[in-house]
């Protein structure tokens, strides 16, 4: 697994992405995780990612602008026509997601392998 800084760490499975937030995805990390994101997107620009998966297995809970961050990284994998999912989701992500409605564009998965084979699995993309 590679570092990307000190806020992620990133796995190369195929075609797919893991990054690991190694915190909280609170305001004061956004910066940074936004940075990462750029990384992330000229990735999946070069056609070296098409899929992601988001493990949370070191957070508890993550901010609005993370969210917001999600959606981004959500509309290019899309537009790449590959998934993202996310697993190790904490209750109050989860709650988070529900709420937002958000948990609808994403597959939410209890272990990674699930996240990995949900990603794909091209019957688990969401309507656009």
């Amino acid at each position: 697994m590679s570092s990307a800084g000190n806020s992620f760490e990133t796995e190369r499975v195929g075609e797919t992405l893991v990054m690991v937030p190694q915190d909280n995805l609170n305001e004061l990390h956004i910066e940074q995780f936004q940075q990462v994101i750029g990384q992330v997107l000229e990735q999946i620009e070069s056609h070296e990612v098409r899929h992601i998966v988001l493990d949370f297995n070191r957070t508890e809970y993550y901010g609005s602008s993370a969210l917001g961050v999600f959606v981004k990284l959500w509309k290019h994998v899309r537009d790449a026509d590959g998934n993202m999912a996310f697993c190790h989701v904490s209750p109050y992500e989860r709650e988070i997601l529900a709420v937002t409605r958000l948990d609808k564009l994403w597959t939410i998965c209890t272990t990674r392998e699930d996240a990995l084979a949900a990603v794909r699995d091209t019957s688990t993309r969401p309507p656009e």
